[in-house]
């Protein structure tokens, strides 16, 4: 891995940690807005539901964009936008400033995903899924440090301070991505009728491809439910079910810290493993079949039993998505690159 590759890679994983932070504060911050306005369950989780829905929804003008200007500039744009935006999130006084927040919040988030793994498939041609996972894990150190974080925040400060405080830390990371040169490494590809695959279509099979790409969005769309399900909620979850917390936001905190944290084992091994499984196929398929027992135990099971529950879901459920993207890069054209993953 050369240091132009090695600074990349940084940037995208700074940039992972700090994407899955903007987005994972709302749900330990989720009970004092909910007392702060009055909101039901279903009002305070509508209010967050608009920063997801542009998360997922934006990424797809998003992926043209970056197959356009260029992969590095957009995610270091994403990381601007989303450091604004958190920055007005504290200083939110009304509800429809704090739900505008939120839509911008994850409009630029959602230029993230699309930006740093088109980056990655066409910057690393050798150990693709270990620069997956590696930046699969800087994603996971944000879900899992972001809660422990805030609950520590929140436990002495308003909930507004947690969106401040990540947000100095956004801007700090956009200037150290701006010292980031990719020209020599990502080469910007313009529109044009040259097909170059990082695993060719078989002449005799290009619908193989394209199904692939299809099916592989349809498991994300399945795997997106789940785990935006247990990221938003598994907070209120442990609070509601482990009886020890006693609902202290620090201790709550802290364990689905924990919790994520373990997740780190499945990022790094499924990047890892997607580089010698011949059909990488299969890892997804197995990863789900896995996730079914332990998914439904969750919903049935309290204290020490619900914690052991979770964690192994947690390794689950990340290991899947390093395997995912080395598939698209495998199926998709370096042109439309960013599209392809914007779409799924």
């Amino acid at each position: 891995m050369s240091k132009d590759q090695r600074s990349l890679l940084s940037v995208a994983s700074f940039s992972h940690a700090l994407c899955h932070a903007y987005m994972l504060i709302f749900p330990v911050v989720l009970g004092s807005i909910k007392q702060e306005y009055g909101f039901s369950f279903l009002e305070v989780g509508s209010v967050g539901m608009i920063a997801y829905f542009c998360f997922g929804v934006g990424a797809i003008p998003a992926g043209l964009l970056i197959d356009r200007i260029g992969a590095k500039q957009m995610l270091t744009l994403g990381l601007f936008g989303m450091s604004l935006s958190s920055m007005a999130i504290s200083l939110t006084d009304s509800v429809p400033f704090l739900v505008t927040a939120m839509f911008f919040i994850g409009c630029f988030a959602s230029i993230h995903h699309p930006a740093a793994l088109a980056m990655i498939s066409m910057t690393f041609k050798e150990r693709k899924g270990k620069a997956f996972g590696i930046h699969a894990v800087g994603g996971l150190v944000g879900i899992a440090s972001t809660p422990f974080i805030t609950g520590a925040i929140l436990a002495q400060m308003n909930w507004r301070f947690p969106y401040l405080v990540f947000a100095v830390i956004g801007l700090i990371t956009t200037l150290f991505a701006l010292h980031v040169d990719s020209s020599d490494v990502v080469e910007r590809r313009a529109p044009g009728p040259q097909v170059k695959l990082d695993n060719p279509f078989d002449t005799e099979h290009p619908k193989y491809f394209r199904l692939t790409f299809l099916l592989t969005c349809i498991c994300s769309a399945i795997f997106g439910l789940i785990y935006r399900g247990t990221l938003t909620y598994l907070p209120t979850h442990f609070s509601q079910n482990i009886g020890f917390l006693h609902d202290n936001t620090f201790w709550i905190g802290f364990l689905v810290t924990i919790v994520f944290g373990v997740g780190a084992f499945g990022q790094y091994y499924g990047g890892a493993i997607s580089d010698w499984l011949k059909t990488k196929e299969y890892g997804t398929f197995l990863v789900f079949f896995l996730i079914i027992p332990f998914f439904l135990g969750m919903g049935v099971m309290t204290g020490m039993t619900l914690i052991a529950v979770s964690t192994f879901l947690s390794v689950l459920i990340f290991t899947f998505q390093p395997i995912q993207n080395y598939i698209i890069a495998n199926a998709t054209q370096e042109r439309h690159r960013g599209l392809s993953y914007g779409v799924n």
